[in-house]
């Protein structure tokens, strides 16, 4: 996996920082939530963040924190109070790479910094999508459309990775042992079998086919 790019959110709204954040965590990001401008200053000292999120409309930090991240280069998002385009426009004219309102949905911040970031080349985000979840291979998470986030071990992360390379083909169970060794915590006498069966609970799908005598196949685009 790819180093983890940072993700500073900044917001003087107490509590704020921490909940964009913990979202952001969810889908692979590593972060850092700030909610004075002293630990902004801090995190500055110790290491430059690949983005910052900056919650604006507490107070006028919001505008001197912009340009300053701006004129060194860290690019910066801004979210702002809903229908306050003279405000997302300033904050545009001052630097910051976008803008949104606070009231956006956590999949639409998400997916606003996982392009920001494909854009640039600095990190792609490997995901498959099944019935009715998304694999999170960056992340090792399984996100179903019903809301339940589902972790993925080193083990399964593994095993979905040989399958997904190879999609299409059918894989023996000594193809898939060579490949994806279990890991160590699963190295306990499970077989082949029963890790493929944990994972297709795991995703609730039957696009990981069984071929008697043969092997698995994994049937996705």
């Amino acid at each position: 996996m790819a180093q983890r790019p940072l993700v500073a959110v900044f917001d003087l709204i107490p509590g704020a920082a921490r909940q964009c954040a913990a979202h952001l965590d969810l889908r692979g990001y590593e972060t850092s939530a700030l909610a004075q401008p002293w630990e902004l200053d801090s995190l500055l000292a110790r290491q430059r963040p690949d983005l910052v999120i900056v919650g604006a409309g507490a107070s006028g930090t919001d505008l001197t924190t912009v340009r300053r991240l701006a004129a060194v280069g860290i690019p910066v998002f801004v979210m702002l109070a809903e229908g306050d385009t003279s405000a997302a426009v300033l904050m545009l004219e001052l630097g910051a790479a976008d803008a949104l309102t606070r009231t956006a949905e956590p999949r639409e911040l998400v997916a606003r910094v996982d392009r920001f970031f494909a854009r640039t080349g600095r990190f792609h985000r490997r995901v498959l999508r099944f019935e009715t979840a998304l694999a999170d291979l960056t992340a090792a998470r399984i996100l179903h459309d019903d809301g339940r986030i589902v972790p993925l071990s080193a083990g399964d992360l593994a095993l979905l990775g040989v399958l997904a390379e190879h999609k299409g083909k059918v894989l023996s169970q000594e193809d898939i042992a060579f490949a994806a060794p279990a890991a160590e915590r699963d190295a306990d006498g499970h077989a082949v079998v029963a890790r493929v069966s944990r994972l297709r609970q795991k995703l609730e799908t039957g696009l990981i086919e069984s071929r008697r005598g043969a092997g698995y196949v994994l049937r996705i685009k």
